[in-house]
């Protein structure tokens, strides 16, 4: 299935290092974007969530949306099992 977290994905591989995501003059690399909505995915997967059930998501506008967007997003990709929770290797950078 090709959704947003599938497009995340493959430009994680492609342009791991390219900005993913900018805020203000924080930025994020789409592999630590990616990495990070892993995360998200997995701890989904671990409270229960399944593909097809709904969720809602209620944040302003800030950088974590994305994340737990593409995270939901990616739960639907993620194989059974699989869980990057718990690894923290986020790293922001200024510009």
């Amino acid at each position: 299935m090709v959704n947003l977290a599938s497009n995340l994905a493959d430009m994680a591989s492609r342009r791991a290092d390219g900005v993913g995501l900018r805020v203000g003059e924080i930025e994020t690399t789409y592999k630590e974007l990616d990495q990070a909505s892993a995360r998200v995915a997995g701890l989904l997967g671990e409270r229960g969530l399944k593909p097809g059930d709904r969720v809602g998501i209620m944040l302003p506008n800030v950088a974590e949306f994305a994340v737990v967007y593409y995270g939901v997003a990616g739960h639907l990709r993620r194989s059974p099992g699989r869980s990057d929770a718990g690894r923290s290797d986020r790293r922001s950078r200024r510009r």
